[in-house]
C-alpha cells in the first residue's frame, strides 16, 4: 500500500497533497465509475481545491502584511537613515531586499539571479534578433486572371 494510504469502509483512500505525483494510478479511473460516484469524487476534489486556494491566498496576504511592517529597532533604523532611506521606506521588505543584496555582493549566485530576475533583466525574457527576418508570401493558387 502506498505511503499514507489506508482503507476506510472498504474504500481505498490516498492522502491529499502532491505526494502522488509520478506514482501509478490506484483504483478505478473516474471515467469508468458510475456517474453519481464520479460526481461525488469530483465534488470532493473541487471542494479540496477551493480550500487549498483559500489557504494559499491567506498565506500570500499574511506575507504581504508582514513585509509592510515598519522596522522598530533603533540601531537598524539609524543604519537605514545613513544610506538615505526615509522613515516610510524602513519596512521589513526593505530589510529583506538589503539582505539579498548583501548575499549577492558576497558572491551568492542565487541571490544575484533573484535580483536580476526581479528587475526584469532575465535573459530568457528578452528577444534579440541578430538578423532581420524577411517573410515572403507566394500566391500558389494559380490565378489565371493575369
Amino acid at each position: 500500500m502506498p505511503n499514507g494510504a489506508y482503507i476506510k469502509g472498504g474504500e481505498f483512500i490516498m492522502p491529499s497533497g502532491d505526494n502522488n505525483r509520478g506514482k501509478k494510478q490506484v483504483g478505478i479511473p473516474i471515467n469508468s465509475r458510475p456517474v453519481e460516484e464520479a460526481r461525488k469524487i469530483q465534488s470532493m476534489g473541487g471542494k479540496a481545491s477551493g480550500v487549498a486556494k483559500r489557504r494559499k491566498k491567506l498565506i500570500k496576504e499574511t506575507i504581504a502584511t508582514i513585509l509592510e511592517l515598519p522596522v522598530k529597532d533603533k540601531r537598524v533604523r539609524e543604519g537605514l537613515k545613513r544610506i538615505g532611506l526615509t522613515s516610510e521606506d524602513m519596512t521589513q521588505q526593505t530589510l529583506m531586499v538589503l539582505g539579498v543584496m548583501k548575499r549577492a555582493q558576497n558572491g551568492d549566485p542565487y541571490a544575484a539571479t533573484f535580483i536580476r530576475d526581479t528587475l526584469g533583466q532575465k535573459e530568457a525574457d528578452k528577444l534579440d534578433l541578430i538578423q532581420p527576418v524577411q517573410i515572403v508570401v507566394q500566391d500558389d493558387y494559380g490565378d489565371d486572371d493575369k
